[in-house]
């Protein structure tokens, strides 16, 4: 082996040496000195001699190759200049390397080139210089791979010297990295630990990196944790820079991308620092495995969607919820075989979570953030790259504008074939009418109301319907706008129109006919209209007047009035007898309360809007039992809440006051004696109570 490396020297510096091109005569000289020791000396210029020299070279140089120290150095200077003996040769130096001071490695040198020249009878030679050998550093394992094809017998032991090299850090870290390549191609399923033990514990920088492009080939399934392991103790700074970008890159998920940000606040090389931050900024989720169904992404995308709100990358329940809905129904769609549908579902969760990521302005509770948008926009786009794409040239498109002109998206569109079928939802706001048919009906849904329209030619037209910006305004009695009221249309039950501004409420809608319904003072009235015809609605008050008079018809005060709406409403209290409040024109229940007396009285303002309550004169009686005769000066009380002050008797015993006609209990008082009589005085308002007194 000494020799070896004194070749190896010599071959270098005689390399620098002979740079220069020999002269004739000093090729000569080497040739004729063939037979001497420097055989090693000459090698690099035995290589530049012309072909005749060699010719001569050739015959001296072969009996050496048969014995000695130098046996392999012989055999490749043979095999360089072309000697067609170089395999018997090889052969014979075996058979007589036992003379040689080192037998196993000149057996080791002729085996070696006869497994270069495609012979592998002696390959035992190679393991038997293995295993004699306590230095490892020129052993050439890349031997190893071709006595394991090609010598059945020696296969195991040739594997375990190359598990040797990679389990217990072996020879040169070449030599490490040549067996660990070798153990990932030939025995993939027994790699992992190996690899593992070297991407944690190999002392070479090089080598203990490549084991993990070969942890990556025999697809390893903990790789993920044991790289956010490594990553947080590997020395070489770009290494930790190899390993987060293959951990965003290769195993993109939530998990790992929070690490990897996490990661990157603590990195201390600053170079590292801005390079791992930009593979952040510009990460985008990996293309899904193509063995993964659509649905199963759809599954996935689902539980992106989830995880996404449980960390707060994505706010609001109920924006978490429609989302999933929006996928529940794509899935569903799949599994109808509904391509088309699926993809306007997947494009249209795409979309809201691009809109709601986009508008920063909206101040309602959603937002998703730049992580939760990377995630839950490219998984949806990976999802539409494997569905079909909607007709370029559709039979009919359909599509619905507002009353400026500008494309509004519809609920739906129907089209009528046999049955009503929905059309092809292209997810830009149009939709595409796919038939045999020359025309059809076709159904636009907006705002929860449709519109229908017959004949349509079904093949390379376009159809567009139009809204109409329908107008709700409120006004009073003198035909001035009011606010506020609440409008509402109905279309499959109430819905919401908006509030008058100014006395005036607006809305998109179908021109069609609907009910409409003004809320105004806790009171409603319906009226219906077809906006084809006049898009504006009036709704119009009336000044409600509720009067009070005495028995006599004047008016009078001070009575407090409520109307009942829903419950007992505020009218006003009256002023010169009277009280006033526009109202809308229906039915309503008023009360007129008076003198702690209280009357109740229905009336439709729509046929008259005067509402008039009147007192009577209730008079109070009072007489002795036992003469009938009338009794001055009795205190006159009215029980109503309370007992209330009616007044005393004058000398025809009688006490009056104006009151509301109700029934009512009467008490008298006189001296120590007291009588209580209830009375109806809308039937009878004089109220006669005999006393049993002297």
């Amino acid at each position: 082996m000494k020799n070896i490396l004194l070749f190896i020297v010599l071959l270098t510096s005689s390399s620098f040496l002979f740079a220069q091109e020999l002269t004739n005569e000093e090729k000569q000289i080497i040739i004729n000195n063939l037979d001497s020791s420097n055989i090693l000396i000459n090698y690099p210029a035995i290589l530049q001699v012309e072909s005749h020299l060699i010719t001569e070279a050739i015959p001296k140089l072969e009996p050496k190759a048969q014995n000695g120290d130098c046996t392999g150095i012989y055999l490749r200077l043979l095999q360089k200049l072309g000697s067609t003996h170089v395999q018997n040769l090889a052969h014979l130096a075996i058979d007589s390397s036992d003379k040689c001071d080192d037998p196993v490695e000149t057996r080791y040198d002729c085996s070696k080139i006869l497994i270069e020249l495609g012979e592998y009878t002696t390959a035992q030679y190679i393991i038997e210089y293995y295993n004699a050998k306590t230095s490892k550093f020129l052993f050439d394992i890349t031997l190893l791979p071709k006595i394991i094809e090609n010598r059945p017998d020696l296969q195991q032991q040739a594997k375990q010297i190359i598990f040797d090299y990679a389990q217990n850090f072996r020879g040169s870290s070449f030599s490490r990295y040549l067996a660990n390549a070798i153990i990932t191609e030939k025995y993939p399923s027994e790699a992992a630990p190996i690899l593992v033990n070297s991407f944690r514990n190999e002392p070479d920088d090089a080598a203990r990196i490549s084991s993990l492009w070969y942890l990556f080939v025999i697809n390893y399934s903990e790789l993920p944790s044991l790289m956010k392991e490594r990553l947080l103790v590997e020395p070489i700074s770009s290494y930790r820079r190899t390993i987060a970008d293959s951990l965003l890159k290769q195993f993109g998920t939530i998990e790992n991308y929070q690490f990897v940000k996490d990661y990157s606040t603590v990195e201390q090389d600053t170079i590292i620092k801005s390079l791992v931050e930009s593979e952040i900024v510009e990460f985008i989720p990996n293309v899904p495995d193509s063995n993964q169904t659509k649905s199963e992404l759809i599954d996935l995308l689902i539980l992106t969607a989830d995880n996404c709100f449980n960390i707060n990358w994505l706010s609001d329940l109920a924006f978490s919820n429609e989302l999933k809905d929006i996928l529940t129904t794509a899935k569903t769609n799949l599994q109808n075989e509904d391509s088309l549908a699926c993809r306007v579902q997947v494009k249209a969760f795409q979309d809201l979570v691009d809109n709601v990521y986009k508008d920063s302005l909206n101040t309602d509770a959603r937002f998703v953030t730049i992580e939760g948008w990377k995630f839950l926009y490219w998984n949806a786009q990976y999802i539409l790259d494997r569905l079909p794409e909607p007709p370029a040239n559709p039979n009919l498109l359909v599509n619905l504008k507002n009353s400026l002109g500008n494309q509004i998206p519809a609920s739906n569109v129907k089209y009528y074939e046999g049955s009503w079928k929905d059309a092809v939802n292209n997810g830009d706001g149009t939709f595409t009418v796919i038939t045999t048919r020359a025309n059809v009906s076709i159904r636009v849904f907006y705002e929860y109301a449709s519109q229908q329209v017959d004949n349509v030619p079904a093949q390379n037209n376009t159809y567009t319907f139009t809204t109409i910006n329908a107008v709700v305004q409120l006004k009073n009695s003198l035909g001035n706008l009011i606010d506020a009221g609440t409008v509402q249309y109905y279309a499959g039950a109430w819905r919401s129109f908006g509030t008058t501004s100014n006395g005036v409420a607006y809305k998109e809608l179908l021109p069609i006919n609907y009910s409409f319904r003004m809320t105004y003072e806790y009171s409603s009235i319906d009226k219906q209209q077809n906006l084809s015809s006049d898009s504006t609605v009036v709704f119009q008050t009336v000044n409600a007047a509720v009067q009070l008079k005495n028995s006599l018809g004047s008016l009078i005060d001070a009575g407090t009035v409520h109307y009942y709406a829903g419950a007992w409403r505020s009218f006003g209290t009256t002023s010169n007898g009277v009280a006033y409040k526009e109202l809308l024109p229906v039915n309503y229940s008023f009360r007129m309360t008076y003198e702690y007396v209280s009357n109740d009285k229905q009336q439709n303002l729509s046929t008259n809007p005067v509402v008039d309550f009147n007192t009577v004169l209730c008079s109070v009686k009072v007489s002795k039992t036992s003469t009938n005769e009338p009794i001055n000066n009795a205190a006159v009380k009215y029980y109503s809440g309370a007992w209330r002050n009616l007044g005393s008797t004058n000398s025809s015993g009688i006490a009056t006051k104006e009151l509301l006609p109700a029934n009512l209990s009467f008490r008298v008082t006189y001296g120590s004696v007291s009588l209580d009589k209830q009375q109806d005085i809308s039937v009878n308002n004089l109220v006669e109570i005999l006393l049993n007194v002297p």
